[in-house]
């Protein structure tokens, strides 16, 4: 390995860059002040124990005589400069870690006579934590920490001024204490974690659920109308051609002929809705049907001879799959109805497209209810207006003054307005 290539990694941020908080700057600067507080103290403090006293003897015929003559050699200006340069930066350390911590330590070992023993030690070691914990660049910071030991050992030697005993007492009692409520942190952000993994799992799993209900409903409502419709068209034509089959061959082919086109067109509307469900690649779907087979649909209906008219209003324009689809199953559901319970009456399927809305009402006149009418289970209704409302439309049904049937829905289109 070159000098470039260890260079370069040690160049290299292992780390996120640190971005304290505005209350963990305000700590580090309260913390900063009082250090340099206590620097400026301790620095004063042993400049007046340092004033040397000298004691003359000189003889007397008496006896001896003893003067004492003060020195004045007190606290000098590059102590305190030294004592604030070693604490102050401190303010900084979370956010500048190596730099600050490479800044005390050349104060520190420059001139280790200057300043306050005591005070650097704990700056010395305040900074050496910050560096290992938050600098981005962890191994320029663990070459730094053992040169910044090194050259701290070689500079001091044995001229390191004895700590008093209280303040020993707090050197050992408080990083003991750091250590403990580290670790207490730290248990509590891995139980905090795992709580919120947990949570996203189980939201993961409700969604999931809840997702597979709404597919499964979706699906059952396109079950619900391919097989109702197709199926009743099938059952009408097929007692008809019973009724007739001796009397009119011919009336009993063409009405068999209908049976079997509702059977083809129900086998590919279920192909496609059992599509959805299969893997992707696995099944070639057509598309959904909409209102451009409406006059497929309603020539079916035709084929059992229940008389339909169709009238469009306004401008046919391009609309949303999920609205053409829903508007297409209207007029479906609609129609499969009135050939249920009022067999023979006329039906009338109105298209209207407003600025805003698509408006689809299909009604019928009062007829006859046919025994298929007894074999429903409701869903047809309650299916529509769920779809519908899909779509942010509305549906209503209600029976009319003259006994008939009428089915309206209203399609919203401005969101087709507003892209066009």
């Amino acid at each position: 390995m070159t000098v470039q290539s260890v260079a370069a990694r040690l160049r290299q941020a292992t780390g996120p860059w640190p971005t304290p908080s505005r209350r963990t700057l305000l700590v580090d600067v309260l913390l900063a002040l009082l250090l340099a507080c206590y620097a400026i103290i301790a620095v004063r403090h042993h400049g007046d124990d340092a004033l040397a006293k000298t004691i003359v003897v000189r003889p007397n015929p008496v006896g001896v005589i003893a003067d004492k003559i003060r020195t004045a050699e007190g606290p000098r200006y590059p102590d305190f400069l030294v004592a604030l340069l070693t604490t102050l930066p401190l303010a900084l350390r979370r956010r500048y870690p190596l730099a600050v911590f490479w800044f005390v330590i050349v104060m520190c070992a420059v001139k280790p006579e200057f300043g306050d023993a005591s005070s650097k030690l704990v700056a010395c070691t305040i900074v050496a934590y910050s560096a290992a914990a938050h600098s981005p660049y962890r191994p320029a910071a663990m070459v730094s920490l053992i040169a910044a030991l090194a050259a701290i050992a070689g500079s001091y030697g044995n001229a390191i001024p004895n700590i008093p005993r209280t303040f020993g007492v707090f050197l050992v009692f408080v990083p003991i204490v750091a250590a403990g409520a580290s670790l207490r942190n730290l248990r509590e952000r891995i139980a905090a974690a795992q709580e919120r993994e947990r949570a996203l799992e189980r939201d993961k799993v409700q969604a999931t659920q809840l997702a597979t209900e709404q597919e499964r409903a979706r699906i059952a409502r396109e079950l619900h109308d391919v097989i109702t419709h197709n199926v009743s068209v099938m059952v009408v034509q097929a007692g008809a051609a019973r009724k007739i089959m001796s009397r009119s061959p011919e009336q009993a082919t063409g009405a068999l002929l209908a049976v079997e086109s509702a059977g083809r067109a129900a086998m590919t509307e279920l192909q496609h809705a059992m599509g959805l469900l299969a893997p992707d690649g696995e099944a070639q779907l057509a598309p959904q049907p909409g209102l451009a087979e409406l006059d497929q649909l309603i020539g079916r209906v035709r084929a059992t001879g229940m008389r339909v008219e169709l009238t469009e209003t306004g401008t046919p324009r391009p609309l949303a799959a999920g609205s053409d689809l829903a508007a297409y199953r209207v007029v479906q559901e609609a129609l499969t109805n009135a050939a249920k319970h009022a067999a023979g009456a006329p039906s009338h399927v109105h298209i209207t497209y407003t600025p805003r809305d698509l408006v689809v009402a299909v009604g019928n006149s009062a007829g006859r209810r046919s025994t298929a009418a007894d074999e429903g289970n409701g869903r047809g209704l309650m299916g529509l207006r769920e779809r519908v409302a899909a779509c942010g439309g509305e549906l209503a049904a209600a029976a009319r003054e003259d006994g008939g049937f009428e089915v309206r829905a209203v399609i919203p289109l401005h969101d087709l307005v507003e892209a066009a």
